[in-house]
């Protein structure tokens, strides 16, 4: 199973990705290199669990709390989306080092699924969330007394 493949290096992927996420220097995330391990830790884990549950969804429904939790206290999607990529990347790096070539493919498609769900919930979660606030991207009337 993938999971088993993927496993023994958790601490490894968790470091790499947070290695990617700080050289980002993203607002959020940048301050609490403790905390950021914690959260790819848990991204991990829900990622594994969909693996072993051939269930793509399950990731979607963890993030989508985290969606709620993050937008609230004001991280940009941008944020919490580069982080996504760079776990996602670095279970990447990781699959075509280890895998034999005849599973990669298969292999990483599966983990394309499981991640591509889980950002594609954090992304619809942010723009209903945002929707709901009555905020426009332009102040219109500072425009026209510009102009």
């Amino acid at each position: 199973m993938i999971t088993d493949r993927i496993r023994p290096y958790a601490e490894r992927l968790v470091a790499e990705a947070g290695d990617t996420v700080a050289r980002a220097h993203l607002p959020h995330y940048h301050a609490d290199a403790e905390g950021t391990v914690h959260k790819l830790r848990s991204l991990l884990d829900a990622a594994m669990t969909s693996l072993d549950a051939r269930e793509p969804l399950h990731l979607a429904r963890f993030v989508d709390d985290l969606a709620v939790d993050r937008f609230l206290a004001g991280y940009h999607v941008e944020e919490v989306l580069a982080v996504f990529n760079a776990l996602e990347g670095a279970v990447w790096s990781l699959l075509v080092e280890i895998v034999p070539a005849d599973t990669l493919v298969r292999d990483l498609g599966r983990i394309g699924a499981v991640f591509g769900a889980g950002k594609d919930q954090i992304a619809s979660r942010y723009v209903e969330l945002a929707s709901q606030r009555h905020t426009h991207g332009v102040d219109v009337g500072r425009l026209a007394a510009v102009l």
